[in-house]
């Protein structure tokens, strides 16, 4: 059907009307000058029908000019957006580098003048916005401008650590630019350690698991936090390991790890929290993040060692209590559980919790064994000539606790900071478990016994005082050839009854008569340990308990030569971030002691532990 049939204006107009550039401009000869005017028309519409053309025309041009302003503007509207995004972000790069600036003077003035000691920190008592400290007073200078930026820097707050031995300086960073009008201003904790342990000393507590030999990951293993080994490591797909692999040697295989969600679900509240936090801001200097990189060829790690016992006892200040009573005031050197001056099991030390909770505060030497099970309370360090043996399930009074996700790290590093904190380091081994119950050697044996795990290594010349060199022949070095289930070597300590009578013991055993020991162990095993554990030797034992459905917890961190432990169930490690300087809420618990003290450092160490934008 032709559409045109029922358009009779339309098909007049196809008929009869001249073409539309005629309309437009046919020129027309009048008595004056020509003129641009319209064709007479010839039929009923076309008079309507060309003004109808150019309105459409003339509506064509506007519009046109419309859109090519419109596109001129947005054109010039994006790049004026543009500039102002280069000029933002140019701004926070600029108020960093004033901070920078600032940081390194206010350090190297605290250093200039001062001998780098707790006491050193009262340095930082006086202060204002623009300068703190004396003798040398630091005086922020007035900054030049920075890549065109003017950049201001103050400082916010101050708070002292004695016990912990650092300081941490609040400085708030200001940068602006005129052409646009634009700014940024951030806020960044400085951490400055003077005390063993300051921030950026390497520390064997850095990780949650270090080895300072080859390690075969076993099944039902689940560590929160990062891991390192002094050698080859095979990992295994039916353990986690949510944390950073570093290996001096080969990974082969791997672990897999749980996505962000799945650790604020999973991991419980002992746990490490996460970086980000709930609201997408990086709060944890040492936080988790998802990455199964596996980090192969990496230089051993120096993993320090116990020394001299008796030089590390006389610097050690703390005590361990109990009910308000003292058991040991920097150091324990008395006659032993058995109350007789004169037998093996001199100098060793019982700590026993299960009635009232073992208060411990700073450092403290005892120079035999140390027994210990029950709550703790308290922060600091227990330092053992011998072994540890931890007898039954050892939990804090006022454990810390990370919520996941954290709407509120600020608050919850602030509480954590006074929460208990205990680390146990042995200049012998760490033993785990009642060794005189056939369980125990039943599970326990075979893992010793493993030729795998049979491996010789060097020693200090104060560890073959205590057995350690196998041969007892000095001339040719110290070396202990990795066998922990036999007597130790001539010169180690022995039991012994009242008067001569002496039994050899072997390195897995404490200086107590069995039947002593044994009375001192719960029935149910070890079903939780909340600690960090070093030792310069091997961490043994048997873990796991019926009371906790044969899994065992681990809050706090293992660092040792060798872990040969069997355990029930599932083992789960929790590394205790307060455990690293780089955290924003360490607590120096004086551990470091390969030279033999719990002294100072040759120098002071910083280290940024807190960044935000607040502008």
């Amino acid at each position: 059907m032709n559409p045109l049939r029922f358009s009779p204006r339309l098909r007049s107009a196809s008929r009869f009307e001249p073409p539309l550039h005629q309309l437009l401009v046919a020129p027309v000869r009048k008595n004056g000058p020509v003129a641009l005017s319209r064709q007479p028309s010839c039929g009923r519409g076309s008079g309507a029908a060309a003004g109808f053309v150019l309105h459409m025309a003339l509506m064509l041009l506007l519009v046109s000019g419309a859109i090519g302003g419109f596109l001129l503007y947005a054109a010039y509207n994006q790049s004026h957006i543009v500039r102002r995004w280069h000029e933002s972000d140019q701004c926070l790069l600029d108020a960093q580098s004033a901070l920078e600036q600032v940081k390194y003077g206010l350090v190297q003035s605290y250093i200039s003048n001062q001998v780098s000691s707790p006491g050193s920190l009262g340095w930082f008592n006086e202060w204002n916005i623009n300068k703190i400290g004396s003798n040398p007073v630091y005086n922020i200078p007035a900054l030049d401008p920075i890549n065109g930026s003017a950049v201001m820097v103050t400082i916010a707050g101050v708070a002292i650590f004695t016990n912990s031995g650092y300081a941490e300086v609040e400085l708030i960073g200001a940068a602006g630019r005129s052409s646009p009008v634009t700014s940024r201003m951030i806020s960044e904790i400085l951490r400055v350690a003077a005390a063993a342990g300051g921030a950026g000393r390497a520390e064997p507590f850095d990780y949650a698991y270090l080895l300072n030999s080859s390690a075969s990951l076993r099944n039902n293993i689940v560590i929160n936090g990062d891991i390192r080994i002094n050698g080859p490591c095979r990992l295994n797909q039916s353990s986690i390991v949510n944390g950073e692999r570093y290996s001096s040697g080969q990974y082969t295989a791997n672990s897999p790890l749980w996505s962000v969600n799945d650790y604020w679900t999973r991991a419980g509240p002992h746990a490490r929290p996460t970086d980000p936090t709930a609201n997408n801001s990086i709060a944890w200097p040492m936080g988790y993040v998802p990455n199964k990189s596996k980090n192969n060829n990496v230089a051993q790690w120096d993993i320090p060692a116990i020394d001299d016992i008796n030089a590390l006892a006389e610097s050690a200040r703390g005590r361990i209590s109990r009910g308000g009573v003292n058991l040991a005031v920097n150091t324990y050197a008395g006659p032993g559980p058995d109350n007789i001056a004169g037998t093996a099991d001199d100098n060793c030390l019982v700590l026993d919790g299960t009635a009232s909770p073992i208060t411990i505060e700073g450092a403290v030497v005892v120079k035999g064994d140390v027994i210990i099970r029950g709550k703790v309370s308290g922060q600091g360090t227990i330092y053992a000539g011998r072994n540890i043996h931890v007898t039954g399930d050892l939990t804090y009074l006022n454990p810390p606790a990370w919520p996941k996700p954290d709407s509120n790290p600020e608050q919850t590093a602030a509480a954590n900071k006074t929460k208990d904190l205990l680390v146990l380091g042995a200049k012998g081994n760490i033993v785990a478990g009642n060794y005189t119950s056939s369980t125990w050697s039943n599970r326990v044996w075979n893992i010793m016994t493993d030729p795998a795990n049979i491996i010789s290594y060097s020693v200090s010349a104060s560890d073959a005082a205590i057995g350690y060199d196998s041969d007892n022949n000095p001339a040719n070095g110290y070396l202990f050839d990795g066998r922990y289930f036999v007597n130790e070597a001539n010169g180690g300590r022995r039991l012994g009854g009242v008067g001569t009578n002496t039994v050899p013991r072997k390195y897995y055993e404490s200086s107590l008569a069995n039947a002593t020991f044994a009375a001192l162990c719960d029935a149910n095993n070890v079903p939780g340990i909340n600690a960090a554990l070093f030792t310069n030797h091997g961490f043994i034992g048997n873990l796991g308990s019926s009371a906790a459905n044969g899994n065992t917890t681990l809050n706090g961190a293992i660092a040792c030569h060798e872990e040969l432990n069997s355990f029930y169930g599932l083992l789960t490690l929790n590394w205790d971030i307060r455990l690293s300087p780089k955290s924003r809420e360490y607590v120096n618990t004086s551990f470091f002691a390969s030279s033999g003290t719990t002294g100072a450092l040759a120098e002071a160490s910083s280290t940024t532990i807190g960044w935000k934008e607040i502008h």
